[in-house]
């Protein structure tokens, strides 16, 4: 009876096991690439950063125009005098406003309630007659509306770049599939052969060595494929992990997506039309992030010269306003308008000011240098990637030659096995050279494409067009 009670818990647990495994295996969702990519874009860590930076500045600009608007603030006081038992509290309500032609608004209202009693109120106007500088919210302003523009820039630049990092593993990862999927019938072909020459071997038609011939090639065959298992489970997993996949997804991979073909087609009509620019080298600069990014550093810094330039002038404001004002021991209301002029002048500073504005002229002399540098590296990154797709054309024509000589070769081998002149192991290699030759072949189309896609994205022409694909 004891047993039967175990027996009856063991199959319990094992159906619970088994609801458990099943219930992960269907928990496991495939992604296709345009969701992987999807994810990929809002996960991936320099993507984030360059978002980070975007939101940042956003989130600047709204501030500073919030500082612009209405402020109000609130302050309350109170106080008690053991000695003479008296006690004063007192409220005040300020409000300011300003403007971006630096005119500011600021109305006041105080209440103090003591033994006399008094309401006050005040409102003060100011407007600068001789506005020298803008203020220091819209020179804020200004650095940040520039940065967001190079900021959003560097976010599609790091985005398009990120794509084609993942579309190089992915398209890798389809040739290795098609490269499994050739060991496994490499070793098919290598059991079927072993199975023949066993047969042989029992009428007396095949020796020994033909035995060991053959059990050779089935042994580097399934070799051969079970390194390709392997590393087809590490290249997926690493591009799981970079495009912050979980657990529970899994990369449905497939070469034959319109998806691919749709941004291939894209690339290498972009490539097409940018081989035929007569001054690539314009273009590129045009183009160029990095070159976007040094001439708002340089529009920055001009003007923050300009502003430094005119920071020693004199400074004259009109100021304005209206108070009413309780007398604290009579309790009487003094009335009254105001009008006034203030002025300020810096007549010395011991020499601060020359040397802030040879600081800053070093600063732009520093970003002009850089964009000379800049220029000249894209002059040799442009060689580069133009080399690059020379060789890569070159390189694929060789190869379509290598795919022909290796048919014609197998063809040739195939009819030395079949009248015995070559072994069965020798016939492999000529059918392996034949089958890695035409995936060699689907390998190097694809890095025609992925230089192709590093060119237009080196000139920066197609990161919204790629990137539209994901997010629309």
């Amino acid at each position: 009876m004891e047993v039967l009670r175990a027996n009856k818990k063991l199959v319990m647990v094992l159906i619970m096991l088994f609801i458990i495994a099943s219930s992960t295996v269907i928990s496991a969702k495939e992604l296709s690439l345009k969701e992987v990519i999807e994810i990929g874009l809002e996960n991936n860590s320099e993507i984030r950063l360059a978002r980070e930076d975007v939101e940042e500045l956003q989130r600047n600009l709204a501030i500073i125009l919030a500082r612009q608007d209405w402020q109000v603030d609130l302050a309350a006081d109170y106080s008690y005098l053991d000695r003479d038992l008296t006690e004063k509290s007192g409220m005040d309500l300020s409000i300011s406003k300003s403007f971006s032609s630096g005119f500011t608004l600021n109305p006041t209202i105080s209440v103090i309630q003591d033994e006399f009693g008094s309401d006050d109120y005040t409102i003060e106007v100011s407007q600068p007659l001789l506005a020298s500088l803008p203020t220091d919210l819209q020179q804020d302003y200004f650095r940040n509306s520039k940065n967001l523009l190079a900021a959003e820039k560097n976010l599609n630049q790091q985005k398009s770049s990120q794509i084609l990092s993942w579309l190089d593993d992915y398209l890798h990862l389809c040739r290795m599939i098609e490269k499994r999927d050739m060991y496994n019938k490499a070793v098919e072909k290598a059991q079927e052969n072993l199975a023949q020459v066993l047969q042989e071997q029992k009428i007396g038609e095949a020796g020994k060595n033909d035995l060991l011939t053959a059990q050779v090639s089935l042994q580097e065959a399934q070799y051969v494929l079970e390194d390709t298992k392997k590393e087809l489970e590490e290249g997926k997993l690493s591009l799981a992990n970079a495009l912050g996949l979980s657990g529970e997804q899994t990369i449905k991979i497939s070469s034959n997506i319109s998806l691919i073909s749709e941004i291939k087609e894209k690339v290498n009509q972009l490539t097409v039309e940018h081989l035929k620019q007569t001054d690539l080298l314009k273009l590129v600069e045009n183009n160029s992030y990095d070159v976007y990014a040094n001439l708002i550093e340089k529009e920055i810094l001009q003007q923050e010269l300009a502003w430094l330039k005119k920071d020693n002038l004199p400074e004259l404001n009109l100021i304005g306003g209206y108070s009413n004002e309780g007398n604290e021991y009579s309790g009487d209301d003094i009335d009254g308008y105001y009008l006034g002029f203030s002025t300020s002048y810096t007549f010395y500073d011991s020499g601060e000011h020359a040397l802030k504005l040879k600081d800053k002229e070093a600063e732009i002399s520093s970003n002009q240098q850089d964009y000379q540098d800049l220029i000249n590296n894209l002059k040799e990154k442009l060689k580069e990637y133009l080399n690059t797709i020379e060789l890569a054309k070159m390189n694929l024509e060789k190869q379509e030659l290598t795919v022909e000589k290796n048919k014609h070769e197998l063809a040739i081998a195939e009819q030395q096995l079949a009248i015995g002149y070559i072994d069965y192991l020798e016939y492999q290699e000529y059918y392996l050279d034949a089958m890695e030759s035409e995936v060699e072949l689907a390998s190097l189309k694809d890095q025609l494409f992925i230089n192709n896609f590093k060119f237009v994205n080196f000139i920066n022409l197609s990161s919204n067009d790629i990137i539209n694909i994901f997010t629309e």
